[in-house]
């Protein structure tokens, strides 16, 4: 439990912990071996005799104030501190009642059952420094993790109260309590408890100089070692002399005025040892303070040029330090890398060497200058190979004479500065090569920058734009399109369409694309768009004109995307169908056509190659009856399909009453189209003529008639077509017809022409 209770805060060494365990590992068994001896008197027996002087109920409160310890730390959790205050409650009661109890000059039942008969009036009584002592601790163990604030504080002024009791209580041991307190011999603290507190005062100390006020008891300042070595003297030195002083008198060897002089004697020098002492201690202290202090300096000092080393040989620039004639000093890597040269060569070579090397202008400027003025010029190295490299030199004339330059290498900045030159005519080049119109200006509105497509929009010469004044710019455009853009930031564009008005007066329309610049300047782009605007709303009135066409034709008209959705549909296909129009835009093909004419894959194809296809459908009205309908689809250019929709209904209706009218014929009836190709017969033609309808339909009208009147009549395939008038075939005569069987039958031929 002893280690549980250690802080785990790193301020806390090793060693301190160590002996925390051994402080409250001894208190434990003092008290346990002392409350076992009370409650077993055969136990003790065996002990010694001054193992029977502690109280058990001073026993009892040595192990809370074990358990409260062990519970609380700095870093303890909030059930544990519950636990510490529990324990530290029943600390404060204890001590509380055996007070009273001395007040009372009674016992309580706890000392009664706890104590066994010795003898004394009041067996079982702790004395009333023990009892004031515990009352104390129960009051400062659960805020011995606090610190800082009110609670800190407290604790650590409950911590000097219960020194202050401890060193009674060992003043009290030497002199005895009746001389030194006036309390009665049997109330008298014995050793092992005096041992016990001592050890818990020390624990307790230990945890509070994490705290506010004891804090001074740790760390390597010059007060925490002072205090580490006076405030151990101040509280022992007197318990010295008392005990010195005490023995003198019981033995009789000076009487008490001369003790008590000689007493005060030794107490004073006592005293001036100590402040001699405590001198020689902070003298020693002072030197090792000042020893430590200069070692820290050259410390410091040695890691400043260290980093003053290091940053001159990793800088990206050359560094060259040198004398007042010309000896160099210090070189870096980087201006060794940058001339050529090794270290070695440049720490020794000579002034001619130096001068060959250095542009002499350059270095007449820097030799001008005085301590701590500093200069900027351009110039050129001459390498170890021969070759000139251009540089930018920074020279300053330090404070003992010597010159300190930086050297940068501009050969590639003055390339990308080339390069950047070069950029900016290709610019100027793309711009005045470019076929709209740019023109850059200050946001003052004041021209920077115009090509010749520009100047040919405007009607404008450059040097005439150049000189507009702000005010004729203003007026050059809409000033709603002006306002718009100067609220641009850097970087942000805007794309618009304006009125811009020419030198002649005229107005023309131009789309603008307008940037801010990151220099805060605008640059503009113009397109004349003033045909293409005539051009869209020529193009908008065709429009208007078709949809109107569309929205007055007799047949249904629709448009559907690839999915099926329909996107267009005129009122006559409404009218057909018996939908609102914003009824079928929601709707799809497949909504409205009969799954069985569902759109084969062949047909698909076909649509997808462009072609136009007439179908018939069966098409769903409002009313859930059906509509027939020819239909002719075509694909656009957009990927849309364009179906123009017929309402057949009435036609299928005449059809079908024509079929069931020719089936229902008790003669046999034949359709035969101009070529004289069969392409109807009904029933009792194949009952008659003993063949299939599929057998007869698509073929010559002359597989019916017999050989011998074929011979007779060549053109008969074609020659009742001569005569398109309802008529008799063969009057007068008689007419035969073949079987499929080969045998000829007499029939009676009435031709009915049919549009």
């Amino acid at each position: 439990m002893t280690g549980a209770a250690l802080p785990k805060d790193p301020r806390f060494p090793e060693p301190q912990k160590f002996l925390e365990r051994a402080c409250l590992a001894v208190v434990t068994l003092i008290a346990a071996v002392e409350l076992a001896a009370w409650l077993a008197p055969s136990l003790g027996d065996h002990l010694p005799q001054a193992w029977s002087l502690m109280k058990a109920n001073t026993a009892v409160g040595m192990l809370l104030a074990v358990v409260c310890l062990a519970l609380s730390s700095i870093q303890a959790t909030a059930w544990r501190l519950h636990l510490t205050a529990l324990f530290g409650g029943l600390m404060v009661l204890l001590g509380s009642v055996v007070i009273l109890e001395h007040g009372l000059d009674t016992s309580s039942f706890l000392d009664t059952l706890l104590a066994a008969d010795t003898g004394s009036p009041r067996p079982g009584l702790m004395s009333a420094q023990s009892a004031f002592s515990f009352v104390i601790l129960g009051l400062v163990l659960p805020l011995s993790g606090a610190t800082r604030g009110v609670a800190s504080f407290v604790a650590d002024f409950l911590t000097l109260i219960l020194v202050c009791l401890v060193l009674t209580a060992v003043l009290g041991a030497v002199y005895g309590v009746v001389r030194l307190i006036g309390q009665s011999a049997e109330t008298r603290v014995s050793l092992q408890t005096l041992l016990c507190f001592i050890l818990l005062t020390y624990v307790l100390i230990g945890r509070r100089t994490v705290g506010d006020t004891f804090s001074v008891l740790r760390g390597g300042a010059i007060g925490s070692r002072i205090a580490r070595v006076a405030v151990p003297l101040v509280i022992f030195l007197p318990v010295a002399l008392s005990m010195v002083h005490h023995y003198a008198s019981t033995r009789g060897r000076i009487s008490d005025p001369g003790g008590d002089a000689l007493l005060v004697s030794f107490l004073c020098l006592s005293v001036a040892c100590l402040v001699m002492f405590m001198a020689w201690h902070a003298n020693a202290l002072e030197r090792r303070l000042r020893q430590l202090l200069g070692e820290q300096a050259r410390q410091q000092l040695q890691e400043s040029e260290q980093r003053y080393a290091d940053l001159v040989e990793q800088s990206v620039f050359g560094i060259l330090v040198r004398t007042q004639d010309r000896r160099i000093l210090l070189a870096n890597d980087t201006f060794c890398r940058l001339s050529g040269y090794t270290r070695e060569e440049l720490l020794h070579e000579t002034r001619e060497a130096f001068t060959r090397r250095v542009d002499p202008v350059a270095v007449a400027q820097a030799e001008a200058l005085r301590p701590g003025e500093s200069v900027r010029l351009q110039s050129q190295l001459r390498r170890k190979d021969g070759t000139m490299v251009p540089i930018e030199v920074f020279t300053l004339r330090l404070l003992n004479g010597n010159l300190q330059s930086t050297v940068e290498d501009v050969s590639e900045r003055i390339q990308a500065e080339r390069a950047q030159a070069e950029s900016e005519q290709r610019y100027i080049d793309l711009i005045e090569q470019s076929i709209f119109g740019i023109i850059v200006r200050t946001p003052g509105r004041r021209i920077l920058l115009v090509n010749d497509a520009f100047c040919r929009i405007k009607g404008s010469s450059r040097e005439e734009l150049l000189r507009l004044p702000p005010e004729d710019y203003a007026q050059t455009f809409d000033p709603s399109a002006v306002a718009r853009v100067e609220t641009l930031k850097p970087g942000e564009s805007m794309r618009y369409e304006a009125q811009m008005k020419r030198t002649d007066g005229t107005q023309v329309t131009v789309e603008v694309v307008t940037l801010r610049l990151l220099n805060g300047n605008l640059q503009s782009t113009l397109k004349d768009i003033t045909e293409h605007k005539q051009a869209e709303r020529a193009r908008t009135e065709s429009e208007k004109r078709y949809f109107e066409l569309v929205e007055q034709a007799i047949e249904g008209i629709l448009v559907r995307k690839a999915g099926g959705e329909l996107i267009f549909v005129n009122d006559t296909l409404c009218r057909m169908l018996g939908y609102s129009r914003e009824e079928l835009l929601r709707m799809s093909i497949r909504d409205l056509v009969d799954p069985a004419d569902a759109a084969t894959i062949e047909q698909v194809q076909r649509l997808n190659a462009g072609e136009l296809l007439h179908l018939e459908k069966r098409l769903r009205h409002k009313s859930g009856r059906e509509v027939h309908v020819e239909v002719s689809t075509r694909r656009q250019l957009g990927g849309d399909f364009q179906t123009t929709v017929q309402d057949v209904t009435a036609r299928k209706l005449a059809e079908r009453r024509f079929y069931t009218m020719v089936e229902g014929a008790p003669n046999a009836m034949l359709m035969v189209d101009a070529q004289g190709d069969i392409t109807l017969v009904n029933r009792q033609t194949e009952e008659l003529f003993g063949y299939t309808r599929a057998e007869l339909v698509g073929q010559s009208i002359e597989r019916l008639v017999p050989p011998r009147f074929r011979a007779q009549h060549p053109g008969l395939r074609v020659g009742f077509q001569r005569e398109p008038q309802m008529r008799a075939m063969g009057a007068g005569r008689d007419l035969y017809a073949l079987r499929k069987d080969g045998t000829e039958i007499p029939v009676e031929i009435g031709l009915n022409p049919v549009e």
